[in-house]
């Protein structure tokens, strides 16, 4: 007779019934860019919420569109193997005439509290916690030219996002188009989005191991290099041509609806200085 409650699973079911859900991540690796999921349905649904409180907190930080241009999630959570407890790791994108985002992360926390959300914030990821948006178009094109791995936060997941995050991301690709008959290091820039949106295998492969509680080599069997390389060609930085035609046929299709946001200015701005300068 067996001595295990109803319901309950034994160490050798435990550990197939995790192997089945990697597998099951597996899969979905392969065919979702971001997996805003979590590691059983408490983390879910935590997952979840999070979510829809950013979305909320963007929607009421609407009228100050030109104060923050979008809340950059990363980390776990978009990787599908986040628990209840794990971090939110944010970084909010703003011009840099705006000085404190404070004011952002206080309506998240405000969205968070309703639905019962108390995971910590962590705001350092990437190394910072507000990407500062140039706004005198020679500072953006020598931004965009000296850090273009800082370009990844505009192309990353982003629950909240307004008008001037794509207006930025026009900008920055204006400049690459022309780089790029130069010598612009794209490569480098989508690399460093596979590895930090994406995921990295061995990074990822010790991180399923210790939140699944399986043996590090059967997740590797799960998750082997190969499945990281189709990953990353299907789902990271495509060339910057067809981004930037897709963002330019948007920019002539709104073109007077946008002029009431910063970036338009500034992005007209970065045309300007590129025709003068080439």
């Amino acid at each position: 007779m067996s001595d295990k409650f109803p319901g309950e699973f034994s160490p050798e079911q435990q550990e197939r019934k995790e192997i089945v859900e990697l597998k099951n991540l597996a899969e979905r690796y392969k065919s979702e860019r971001f997996i805003i999921d979590g590691i059983n349905p408490e983390a879910r649904e935590n997952n979840r919420l999070v979510v829809e409180a950013i979305q909320a907190a963007g929607e009421k930080l609407g009228p100050r569109f030109n104060e923050v241009f979008g809340i950059n999630m990363g980390g776990s959570r978009i990787k599908g193997y986040n628990t209840r407890e794990s971090d939110i790791d944010l970084v909010v994108v703003t011009p840099d005439t705006t000085e404190d985002s404070g004011f952002v992360y206080d309506a998240i926390q405000e969205e968070l509290r309703s639905r019962g959300i108390t995971n910590n914030i962590d705001t350092m990821m990437g190394m910072w916690s507000q990407y500062d948006i140039e706004t005198d178009p020679e500072q953006f094109v020598y931004r965009v030219d000296h850090h273009g791995n800082e370009l990844i936060t505009l192309f990353g997941y982003t629950p909240y996002r307004n008008p001037n995050m794509d207006l930025t991301r026009l900008a920055a690709l204006e400049i690459i188009q022309q780089y790029t008959q130069v010598d612009y290091d794209w490569e480098g820039v989508a690399e460093n989005f596979a590895y930090t949106y994406l995921g990295e295998h061995g990074h990822l492969v010790e991180k399923f191991a210790e939140r699944y509680g399986v043996p590090v080599s059967e997740v590797a069997k799960i998750f082997p290099p190969g499945l990281f390389q189709q990953r990353h060609k299907k789902f990271g930085l495509e060339t910057p041509k067809p981004m930037y035609a897709e963002l330019k046929k948007w920019y002539s299709e709104n073109k007077k609806d946008l002029r009431k946001h910063k970036m338009y200015d500034v992005y007209n701005g970065v045309v300007k200085h590129l025709k003068e300068g080439f």
